[in-house]
């Protein structure tokens, strides 16, 4: 039986590592991009200063808060990866959008580790007026927060009495 269970799930988990192994991929493309033709440039102006590309350095975590500590934070983000894919693994099948968001998570956070263990820092390059600059795993980041936002408060709420047999006739 839990070989079974395991041929199962091994194949449920093949889309969640594509779409894991795209944002990888296209967060690092974006980042060299960004670091060999941006770096000299500084700053491109795309819609006037609603939307620029900037080259930044960010050594500390979400919106550069804990900067300067980047190889202390590797430690708990590599176990918050581990959490992530424990989840991802565990709940795998139970919903399209849970598992989504975990892979969005999932890229994203491998994406900026990456950064953090090669560079010593993450390459940010998206700037819009009042909010940090932020990159594609950034990005992937917060939509997968709200992706586990919205499972975990909406999406599978059941009414506490949902029992059929309990209801009165």
């Amino acid at each position: 039986m839990s070989a079974f269970l395991l041929q199962i799930k091994s194949k449920q988990i093949i889309w969640p590592l594509l779409v894991t192994a795209f944002i990888i991929v296209s967060d690092q493309i974006t980042k060299a991009f960004i670091v060999e033709w941006l770096k000299p440039q500084g700053t491109v102006s795309i819609i006037g200063d609603l939307l620029r590309l900037t080259f930044v350095t960010n050594t500390g975590v979400a919106f550069g808060m804990l900067t300067g500590i980047p190889y202390v934070l590797t430690i708990p983000i590599v176990i918050l990866i581990g959490v992530i894919i424990y989840y991802l693994v565990k709940t795998l099948g139970q919903s399209f959008l849970l598992t989504l968001a975990l892979s969005l998570e999932l890229g994203g956070a491998l994406g900026n580790l990456i950064d953090r263990i090669r560079l010593g820092y993450v390459v940010d390059f998206v700037k819009v007026p009042y909010w940090p600059a932020f990159n594609v795993a950034d990005s992937c980041v917060v939509i997968g927060a709200i992706g586990l936002a919205f499972v975990l408060l909406w999406q599978d709420r059941q009414p506490r009495d949902a029992n059929p047999e309990s209801s009165p006739s």
